[in-house]
C-alpha cells in the first residue's frame, strides 16, 4: 500500500462539486503540450518530478492551457503546480511567489500557494496595490482581469483587509528606462506619501514557511531527486491545512478556485475549478486503487 493511504478516508468527500463539467477541449495531452511548447526533455522531466511527487500526469480536461504556462490546480492540497515559460516578472512581496521553481532545459516547473483570488475593479485595494507597484517603477498592466489578483491569508499595512498579490508574474514590467508620464509620475507620488509600503514586506515568507521549509526538506535542489516520506509529510501538512480550513473556515491555504469579486467570473476561473475537479475525481481513485 501506498504512503498516499492516509488520505483515504475522507477521499471521495474532497471532490464533491456539484454539477462540474469540463469545458476545457485540448488538441494535445498535457505532456505533449509541454514538448510541442517547450523541448522533448522538458516533457520527460516534467513526467518524472510528477511521479516523483506521487502525482498523476493530468488528461486533457484537467489542466488550465494558458499563454505561458500549464496550471494543475491541486484540490486536496490548496497547491498550484506551473510549468511554462521563466516569466520576466520581478520579485516583489506583492506578486505571488513560488515555493520551489525548477529551470528545465527551457521551460520551469513551480510549486505555489493555493489562495483566494478575484478583486473587484472598483476595489481600493486595487488601486493600492497599483499605486505601490507604480511608485517602485514597476508597471501592473494587465490589472484588469479580475483573477489576476489574489489575497494572502494575513493583514499588513497599507491595506485595510488581507494583502493583495499579483497572481501572474507576467502582469507586471519594469519601468526602468521608460519616459514616464506625468499622470504615473503623480501616480507614484501618491503611491509614496499616502500608502508608504511598510508592513507587507517579507509576509509571504512569514506565513507560508511551515511549507517552504517542508517542500525544502523533501525537494532539496533543482533535480528530480525528491525524498518520497519526507514529500508525503509536506502532503499531509498541506491537507490539515485545507481540513482546518473546511471546518473552521479559516487557513493558510486555499482550494476554492473562486472569484471574489462580487461579480461574473473570469471564464479561466471557471476553466480552474472545472479541471481541478476532474483531476481531483481521478486522484482519488488512484489514491483507492493503492
Amino acid at each position: 500500500m501506498s504512503g498516499a493511504a492516509f488520505l483515504l478516508p475522507e477521499t471521495i468527500a474532497w471532490f464533491d462539486v456539484p454539477g462540474a463539467i469540463s469545458i476545457q477541449r485540448l488538441m494535445y495531452n498535457f505532456l505533449e503540450e509541454i514538448g510541442l511548447r517547450h523541448t522533448k526533455r522538458d516533457a520527460q522531466q516534467t513526467e518524472a518530478m510528477l511521479g516523483n511527487l506521487n502525482l498523476l500526469v493530468p488528461k486533457n480536461d484537467e489542466y488550465l492551457l494558458g499563454k505561458e504556462h500549464l496550471l494543475i490546480f491541486l484540490n486536496p492540497f490548496g497547491v498550484v503546480l506551473r510549468v511554462g515559460d521563466p516569466l520576466p516578472g520581478p520579485e516583489h512581496d506583492l506578486i505571488l511567489k513560488p515555493w520551489k521553481k525548477v529551470q528545465m532545459e527551457k521551460a520551469v516547473f513551480e510549486v505555489l500557494p493555493g489562495i483566494e483570488c478575484g478583486i473587484s475593479q472598483q476595489s481600493r485595494e486595487l488601486s493600492k496595490l497599483r499605486q505601490i507597484l507604480h511608485h517602485e517603477k514597476y508597471d501592473f498592466w494587465d490589472y484588469d482581469k479580475t483573477s489576476n489578483v489574489g489575497f494572502l491569508p494575513v493583514t499588513a499595512s497599507p491595506f485595510s483587509g488581507k494583502i493583495p498579490v499579483v497572481l501572474d508574474r507576467g502582469a507586471v514590467r519594469a519601468q526602468e528606462g521608460v519616459t514616464t508620464h506625468p499622470r504615473i509620475a503623480k501616480f507614484r507620488e501618491a503611491g509614496k506619501e499616502v500608502w508608504q509600503p511598510v508592513e507587507f514586506r517579507g509576509a509571504q515568507e512569514r506565513v507560508f514557511a511551515p511549507f517552504r521549509e517542508a517542500l525544502q526538506a523533501a525537494w532539496p535542489d533543482s533535480t528530480n531527486e525528491i525524498n518520497g516520506h519526507k514529500m508525503m509529510e509536506f502532503w499531509r501538512l498541506c491537507r490539515q491545512e485545507i481540513l482546518q480550513r473546511e471546518q473552521t473556515g479559516y487557513g493558510v491555504l486555499n482550494n476554492k478556485w473562486e472569484d471574489n469579486n462580487g461579480g461574473e467570473e473570469y471564464f479561466k476561473t471557471v476553466q480552474a475549478r472545472n479541471s481541478s475537479f476532474q483531476y481531483g475525481e481521478r486522484y482519488a481513485q488512484h489514491l483507492l486503487a493503492c
